[in-house]
């Protein structure tokens, strides 16, 4: 046998040391090629939940307006009709006896405020009237009604000219939270007064709701009840961010960030 002299022992070396190299390589590269299909693979299941999410948030809204749509048309086509019946058959009941008069004539007052008040809360529910005469109208005529009932007082109202970037179904969301807002500081904040501001920025509407309620503490009061629910559910489908701040004793400040899109998409 050749004697094998140090020359080619050490080639050999460098050979396997290569070699070795190289399938370190090779391995590394095809490990880390699988963690990235992996993550991507995830981020893509992530993106998918998210959609079916949003997709689904926006079914169950859309059945609500849906809703609102059609109790808007029961009070509009039927109740309407009757208490106008009733309102005529009093005022000809007020013309023939004369006994009953005052009476009447006060309880057919009432009754044409009620009325008056139904065909303003068939108009609010119907999702195509809001848009019809857009945010800006809906929401002085929200504060109008509210103004109305004495329940609450809209002591502020600031709105811009116009609303330029928002489109009517982003306007649509931007509406309802504001209704549900009011319906929560109406049931649950024992408020007398509250503000309303609709602030245009460059890039973004900022919605400030505030009310001089009892408020509550964040920490430990239900935050999933429908009435926030729905507001930060409406907040997410525009791409808005919702913050509450609210202290017992001090009141409540909803601020809705609302992001501006070119030409209105």
């Amino acid at each position: 046998m050749f004697k094998e002299s140090p020359q080619i022992i050490i080639f050999f070396i460098i050979i396997c040391l290569i070699q070795y190299l190289i399938l370190t390589v090779v391995v590394f590269y095809l490990v880390h090629q699988a963690q990235k299909r992996q993550k991507k693979h995830l981020d893509h299941i992530e993106e998918l939940k998210l959609i079916q999410q949003n997709e689904i948030l926006k079914a169950r809204l859309e059945m609500q307006d849906e809703t609102f749509k059609a109790i808007s048309r029961e009070l509009h086509d039927h109740i309407s009709q009757r208490l106008s019946f009733i309102k005529l058959n009093l005022s000809t009941i007020t013309r023939r006896t004369q006994l009953l008069n005052e009476r009447l004539k006060f309880a057919t007052n009432i009754l044409a405020e009620a009325m008056n008040n139904m065909r303003n809360l068939s108009k609010t529910l119907n999702p195509d009237h809001v848009m019809g005469i857009g945010l800006l109208n809906a929401i002085r005529k929200e504060v109008d009604i509210l103004n109305k009932s004495g329940i609450l007082k809209v002591i502020q109202l600031d709105l811009p000219e116009a609303t330029g970037g928002i489109p009517s179904q982003t306007g649509l969301m931007i509406y309802r939270i504001v209704q549900e807002a009011v319906n929560n500081i109406v049931k649950h904040a024992a408020a007398r007064e509250l503000k309303i501001r609709l602030t245009k920025y460059e890039s973004h509407y900022e919605l400030f709701i505030v009310d001089d309620g009892k408020g509550f503490d964040l920490q430990t009061v239900k935050q999933d009840g429908l009435g926030l629910r729905n507001i930060r559910e409406r907040a997410t489908l525009i791409g808005a961010d919702c913050t509450i701040v609210s202290n017992p004793g001090m009141g409540t400040k909803l601020k809705i960030k609302i992001p501006v899109y070119e030409n209105g998409k």
